[in-house]
């Protein structure tokens, strides 16, 4: 069976464990047959597999993904354990895999799939990064700042990949200090094989627990950020949280009041500018400052525009 439907299949189980779990082997090998015939780009391919294989599947998941897959007696069928061994993280990182993989199959993209203009990513270092923080290497980077007249060579020790906005960026030590690099400002990567020593205390997840954006500065507090949301942009707020610590704290027919626990940055100011008269920052005073100091500088940029 090609590469292509052994993504298929173990896609399908995935899926199909998620939407009903407590599924037999013959629900699962039924279902996944229905989807090969669904997606109708296999040809006569028989997407069949015995209990054996489907073993095998339910160990490469957990070993590639994370997401551990077992039989329940008492329910008599399989599920997925969501526990310390299934995260949003697990899930997410197999959301981007499967767009990828049906992009590199699908044909005569231009009609079905509608990209946002802009420069590509550099997501080609994925492979190469990965596999030095899985071996612990150094990389050699060269790097182009913004405003740079001339790119910077850097030896890193990569820690991690973090996703913000659409773009990716590197965890990575530099001289003993954390330092973030964004991937589409690597001109070129340049592997190693010089081991460096694993900081064990670095828990990038733990770092970002109280970060809104991609930039850490370990000195701040974290504070409490208290909005109130129009009712247009509450349900948006809602079904797209600004932060994993939000939560809806008082909701009528004129406003919703939503509270974070999070440290104060530049670009938590630029995200609530961005919803304009639609957020209003309750507390704390520090931020309130800095949203109204924001829209007075840009105000100043139109001094005759209430003369027209």
């Amino acid at each position: 069976m090609s590469k292509r439907s052994y993504f298929q299949r173990t896609k399908s189980i995935i899926k199909r464990l998620n939407t009903k779990p407590y599924c037999t082997f013959d629900e699962i090998s039924a279902y996944i047959r229905k989807e090969f015939e669904y997606a109708g780009e296999f040809g006569e391919e028989d997407p069949g597999f015995s209990k054996r294989t489907f073993q095998r599947d339910i160990k490469e998941i957990y070993d590639v993904w994370g997401i551990e897959i077992v039989f329940c007696k008492k329910n008599r069928g399989y599920h997925i354990v969501k526990d310390s061994s299934y995260s949003d993280n697990s899930g997410r990182l197999f959301e981007v895999y499967e767009m990828m993989n049906a992009l590199q199959i699908a044909e005569d993209l231009k009609d079905i799939v509608y990209f946002e203009q802009r420069q590509p990513l550099n997501t080609h270092y994925f492979d190469d990064v990965i596999a030095a923080v899985k071996r612990k290497v150094y990389l050699r980077i060269t790097y182009c700042k913004f405003g740079a007249e001339t790119p910077d060579d850097i030896k890193i020790a990569p820690y991690g990949l973090k996703e913000y906005r659409n773009r990716w960026y590197i965890v990575a030590k530099t001289n003993d200090k954390l330092r973030i690099y964004a991937l589409d400002r690597i001109v070129e990567v340049r592997k190693t094989s010089e081991r460096f020593q694993w900081d064990k205390s670095l828990d990038i997840s733990g770092l970002y627990k109280d970060v809104f954006g991609i930039y850490i500065d370990g000195r701040q507090e974290t504070e409490q950020v208290e909005l109130e949301v129009s009712p247009y942009m509450s349900n948006y707020i809602r079904t797209l949280p600004l932060h994993p610590s939000q939560e809806i704290v008082k909701e009528d027919a004129q406003s919703c009041h939503v509270r974070l626990q999070l440290k104060i940055s530049d670009e938590l100011v630029t995200e609530l500018l961005s919803y304009g008269r639609h957020v209003k920052v309750l507390r704390p005073r520090s931020l309130q400052k800095a949203v109204v100091k924001s829209l007075q500088e840009s105000l100043m940029q139109y001094p005759a525009a209430g003369d027209t």
